[in-house]
């Protein structure tokens, strides 16, 4: 399968990952456009790096995220005037392993199976300084008018790596546990 088809593929299941991820939350998302995008700025943003792969493909996630956005998407929102940083900056892991967790599901469902890394947190330039070192599929979405960004690294190691949808009947659903 040509490299380039793969990593449209790729993207376009990344993009609908991160969909999903926050209409799970009860959020209304939007890709944000223009000025919006054009006015984002990173300096002081949280972000979240996880990646994941095999011996074919490596993929790097990558969420940048403002405070606002990780309040609206929180999900012990009677407890939120309680709640500091910390657990904000753990929700914002929470949030890359479940981004990947949607990833791998999709990938598993065109017989691809990938292993999770860890997520990593970063705070504002520090999180620039890491993200300096590889080439990004950058995508821009709003929630309540508040802009965030999502980012994709994907480096296809074998380029004879396909993917090949399974029958729906085999497909993993979310939330299914398969025990061997």
């Amino acid at each position: 399968m040509a490299t380039q088809y793969l990593i449209d593929e790729i993207r376009a299941f990344f993009k609908q990952a991160c969909t999903q991820l926050f209409l799970q939350t009860g959020c209304q998302i939007q890709p944000a456009e223009g000025h919006q995008v054009r006015a984002f700025k990173t300096d002081d943003l949280p972000c979240v790096s996880i990646d994941g792969g095999n011996h074919d493909l490596e993929l790097q996630l990558v969420l940048r995220l403002p405070y606002s956005v990780l309040t609206y998407t929180y999900p012990m929102q009677d407890s939120l005037f309680r709640t500091d940083d910390k657990e904000l900056e753990d929700w914002l892991c929470e949030l890359g392993n479940r981004l990947l967790g949607l990833i791998k599901r999709q990938l598993s469902n065109h017989q691809c199976t990938i292993q999770s890394g860890l997520p990593e947190y970063y705070h504002g330039r520090e999180a620039n300084n890491f993200l300096g070192a590889r080439e990004y599929h950058i995508f821009y979405y709003e929630i309540e008018k508040e802009v965030f960004e999502a980012r994709i690294a994907i480096d296809i190691v074998n380029p004879e790596l396909s993917l090949i949808p399974i029958a729906a009947s085999q497909t993993i659903e979310s939330g299914v546990i398969d025990f061997f």
